[in-house]
């Protein structure tokens, strides 16, 4: 559970270095937190649940839980005036299937949105790799009795590709980063300049993309 805050532990790092420059940008972070606890009011497997704004989720994976409550945080800041989108979360165990701790992988509907974004990436000395946003991932999340499924199979193929998905249905046509740092935010030893434990993955990079947009004279 420590490194499962990896996202919302990179969000306020991001507001502590706002706090500390105060860039000319209008910045909107929401971090969206729950207890991971069980109970008797616990979702179950085959469940379908109603989120924020009526969407409706079929309950595959109990294990993924977290993508249900980014849901919620993507539409809540959207309500709230987002015209620009990026999330991070320690999403998946198998994004570290794909890079092991080396490096975080993005998913986007929005291609020239992303580039900006692994531009600062580079210069802040972190590794984040695209993944791709084919229709093929995105039909593996269609659910015959909801909106969408939470999960794709029991074999879960692609699976750090269509857990970023899930979430980004929830944006729509908004311009949508997800950026999942599931091997990047916790290490267990030493490397490089990064600690061993949590490592704050992704704050640098997120400071200097709003450094830059600030430079750019970008709005919200």
């Amino acid at each position: 559970m420590v490194s499962d805050m990896g996202g919302a532990a990179t969000l306020l790092g991001l507001l502590h270095v706002a706090g500390e420059l105060r860039p000319k940008i209008n910045l909107l972070v929401v971090i969206p937190a729950a207890e991971n606890m069980p109970s008797g009011s616990a979702f179950k497997p085959g469940d379908v649940i109603t989120i924020m704004d009526g969407y409706t989720v079929e309950v595959l994976n109990t294990d993924a839980e977290g993508r249900i409550v980014l849901a919620d945080g993507v539409l809540y800041a959207k309500k709230l005036g987002a015209t620009k989108l990026i999330d991070v979360a320690t999403l998946t165990g198998a994004i570290l299937v794909c890079f092991g701790d080396v490096a975080s992988g993005a998913v986007t509907n929005d291609d020239a949105f992303l580039q900006p974004l692994l531009q600062a990436a580079k210069a802040a000395g972190e590794k984040v790799w695209q993944l791709p946003n084919y229709k093929e991932y995105r039909d593996l999340l269609k659910s015959g009795i909801a909106d969408i499924k939470n999960s794709t199979s029991p074999d879960r193929w692609a699976g750090a590709i269509t857990g970023g998905l899930f979430v980004g249905h929830f944006a729509g046509d908004t311009p949508w980063i997800h950026v999942d740092t599931g091997g990047t935010a916790w290490l267990w030893s030493e490397k490089g300049i990064e600690p061993k434990g949590g490592t704050g993955a992704l704050v640098r990079t997120l400071a200097a993309y709003v450094l830059q947009q600030q430079q750019e004279g970008a709005g919200k």
